[in-house]
């Protein structure tokens, strides 16, 4: 094989494989034949030709491949669990004004109503998403996303980074319950992942309590860029890990994808802690890549590395099956 070869073989390892499976020495003769006398690398033209090939096929194929039972079973667990993060985010809402006025010694602390309504929505949202109520879920879910991106909207000029987070985790919900009930609307979530489900929710809302009800001095701890007292912080830690032991207690497939989808949300925290008085304030460009192209870039490796390892298990097993083929034979 000369070194010409090599390379476009490299660029043709691109494509996905079914196509260079049909067409990769037809090109490879095409490309080759083409070359110039004493030619080494691949010209400019074609690989730029090559690569945006490769980028809309696997595109074109992972919208096919995203069309599945088991992407729409992932997005109902998304949207269960993104739920019962809003409930949290809302109990922390509301035990943050009363956290306050115990701490002030106010007699009669005043709770926004439009706290009380958030709340109130999300967790009928959490409700209906864990008994199976997924078309109810999916239209409180719409309503509340509604809610937190006007709130969103109003409350922008303060610090935009921190105003954005429950508006994004809303309009996560709200979409992988909407694409539950279009794909797949009568998927439940089995009786383990809803236990650990419910147990994640109770510790993320204790966490929540824990962080505006208990503040002696001197626990403060840094996580990911916010203060939270010792006790929140390990409310918290413990939340996550019976959030985890939920998707884990999914079916393989599932689990995968439920995994790939919450990439999204979960790097927002991440991004918040990097610098966040820069993307507070550092302008909408800044604040762009921050809340929608870190996200969309780490739901598209999430979602390539699902389909390039159930890739690379479907033709282990076809090997697998050919290997016991050969020998009963």
């Amino acid at each position: 094989m000369t070194t010409l070869e090599s390379r476009y073989r490299r660029l043709l390892a691109l494509l996905p494989w079914e196509y260079r499976r049909r067409y990769e020495e037809e090109m490879l003769g095409v490309l080759l034949d083409g070359a110039a006398e004493g030619q080494r690398r691949p010209r400019a033209a074609e690989t730029a030709d090559l690569v945006a090939t490769a980028v809309r096929l696997r595109l074109r194929g992972t919208g096919r491949r995203l069309d599945d039972r088991e992407w729409a079973a992932a997005a109902a667990a998304v949207g269960a669990l993104t739920a019962i993060a809003m409930v949290a985010i809302g109990v922390r809402r509301i035990g943050m004004v009363l956290g306050v006025a115990y701490t002030y010694g106010q007699v009669d602390p005043t709770v926004g109503r439009g706290d009380v309504v958030r709340l109130t929505v999300w967790a009928l949202v959490a409700t209906a998403a864990l008994i199976g109520w997924r078309r109810a879920a999916a239209v409180l879910a719409l309503g509340g996303a509604a809610i937190e991106v006007v709130i969103f909207g109003y409350v922008y000029g303060g610090d935009s980074l921190r105003a954005a987070q429950p508006a994004v985790v809303a309009l996560v919900a709200a979409a992988g319950l909407t694409a539950a009930v279009l794909r797949f609307s009568t998927f439940r979530l089995g009786r383990g992942p809803v236990l650990w489900a419910l147990a994640a929710g109770a510790a993320a809302v204790l966490a929540s309590l824990l962080e505006v009800t208990y503040r002696p001095d001197g626990t403060d701890v840094f996580v990911l860029g916010r203060a939270l007292t010792a006790w929140s912080a390990a409310g918290w830690a413990v939340a996550l890990v019976l959030a985890g032991a939920a998707v884990v207690a999914l079916a393989p497939p599932v689990r995968r994808r439920t995994a790939a989808l919450l990439a999204a949300p979960l790097t927002l925290p991440a991004v918040a802690s990097v610098d966040p008085y820069s993307i507070a304030y550092g302008g909408l460009a800044y604040q762009a890549v921050a809340l929608v192209v870190v996200p969309a870039a780490a739901l598209a490796v999430g979602v390539a590395l699902v389909h390039r390892r159930e890739e690379r298990m479907r033709l282990v097993d076809l090997g697998r099956a050919a290997d016991l083929a050969r020998r009963g034979s």
